[in-house]
Formats: C-alpha cells, structure tokens, sequence
C-alpha cells in the first residue's frame, strides 16, 4: 500500500511538473509556438516520459484548463471561509477573479476555451469542477440573502449562473483585441473592467428589491 501511495504522488508530482513548464511556455512564446520539446525540456523530463502523461499539447491545454478551474475554486473556497456578511464575500470572489485573470494569463486562455474544443473524456471532469465553483458562489449568495446584505428574491442558484455569465463575458472581453469601439465607450465614462462588474454585481443583487419598492408606490 505504501508503495503504491508512493507511486501515485510521485505521479501526480511529476504531473504537476509538466503542467508548470508547458504554462511558462506558453506564458513566453504562445500557445502556437510552444512544443512538446522544450516542455519536456523545461520540465527536465524525456519526450517519452512526457507523452506517458499527455498525449498530445492539445491534451496539455486541456489539463490546464482543469487546473484553472480548481485553481480559481480553490480561491472561492478561501473566500468563503471568512466571517463576513454575503454580499462581500460575493463581492471578493469577483475582485479575486478579475485578480486571476490579470495575473494568470494562460489559465485565464484555458478558462475561456469553448466547451467544443474539449473532448468528450475530459467534459464530465471539468464540468465536475465548474459545478464546484458554482456551489461556492451559491452558498455566499444565500450567506447574503439571510443576513440581508442581498435583499434579493432570486433564486441563489439562478444569481450564481448570472454571476457566472458575466465574468465569463468579461473574461471573453478581456482576452479579445477587437473590442476597440467598447473600451472607447469605458474610457469616455471612465469605467474598467474592475467597476463595469462591480456596477453589475451591485445591480444584479439589488435589482429585486428596488423592483419591489417601486411596485409598493
């Protein structure tokens, strides 16, 4: 057993390792450019030990796409940990994702690749993932609807996919260079990406309760 729990880190390690040298060189050259070579190099590992673990760089891409999500779930779940009312914690996890999108710029490549360019194998593990960073999201917004930092009538689950929609258009947006007449727009009215979602994400969790009040008038 113990040989075999051996095994299995030094599995995972040495995955772990490859998928560390193929984002430093795509962070450098691009995903285009990057090869199976100098990963391998990099990593300081042989091209047949490399292709053991993943069999093509379209394969790696996808692993780290994986590693992205959980790499920003594991921040999400950091965040609700902390003893503040819901809203913040709503509030944080946005700042934490804008956070990550500036600072890990090709997990946030792989967080933005279309659903179609996965291969089916890999679709239930990553969704998997993604419903976990959904689950999260969730649970802060319900923290606020009961200690009325949301004074929101949706349903949590349905804010959390709105929530998602949003960051996941943001994301888009940010990693796109043809958006010219939209930053034009935010430089006129002097927004970044950072408050367009804060002005959202205050909308979106106020948005019933205001409806509600002009409908008592």
């Amino acid at each position: 057993m113990k040989t075999s729990n051996k095994a299995s880190r030094k599995q995972e390690n040495r995955r772990e390792q490859i998928l560390l040298a193929a984002i430093e060189s795509i962070q450098e050259h691009g995903f285009e450019k990057t090869t199976m070579d100098e990963i391998a190099e990099r990593a300081e590992l042989s091209k047949g030990t490399l292709y053991f673990y993943f069999k093509d760089k379209s394969a790696l891409f996808r692993a780290i796409r994986r590693e992205s999500i959980r790499t920003l779930s594991e921040e999400f779940m950091k965040i609700i940990q902390q003893d503040e009312p819901g809203a913040v914690l709503v509030k944080k996890m946005a700042e934490s994702f804008l956070a990550f999108m500036e600072e890990k710029k090709v997990l946030s490549k792989a967080l933005a690749q279309h659903s179609s360019q996965v291969e089916p194998t890999d679709v239930e593990d990553i969704e998997e993932v993604e419903s976990e960073l959904r689950v999260v999201l969730t649970r802060a917004l319900q923290i606020g609807i009961q200690d009325g930092s949301i004074p929101s009538t949706i349903e949590p689950k349905i804010l959390a996919i709105q929530i998602g929609f949003i960051m996941r258009g943001i994301l888009q947006f940010h990693l796109s260079n043809t958006q010219s007449h939209i930053n034009k727009v935010m430089d006129e009215h002097n927004l970044t990406i950072h408050s367009m979602l804060k002005l959202f994400i205050d909308a979106l969790l106020n948005q019933i309760d205001t409806d509600r009040k002009t409908e008592q008038k």
